[in-house]
């Protein structure tokens, strides 16, 4: 799971979100480069985390946030597939 993913899924949950706007997402993720920011916004699209309704406003999937909160994250840049690696870093 990527860590913004797990991150911004655990602050929407801590704090009961239900609709998010993108300085939600500034303010969970510490973003300030609006590119960083739109492509955070549909990468969340892309797992199912948030939809849009319309005028920056966006749903957050609490059911999809629970599953990706479960999850442990795994380091930038680093491919998990065995898991030995839950193993070796826990």
């Amino acid at each position: 799971m990527p860590r913004k993913a797990w991150l911004f899924a655990n602050y929407v949950l801590d704090h009961g979100l239900g609709r998010i706007t993108p300085k939600d997402l500034e303010r969970a993720l510490g973003l300030r480069n609006k590119e960083a920011k739109y492509q955070a916004l549909r990468r969340f699209m892309r797992h199912g985390l948030i939809t849009p309704i319309g005028n920056g406003l966006y749903d957050v999937n609490v059911e999809v946030a629970e599953y990706i909160a479960r999850h442990i994250p795994h380091p930038a840049g680093r491919r998990v597939y065995a898991q030995h690696w839950i193993k070796e870093t826990l």
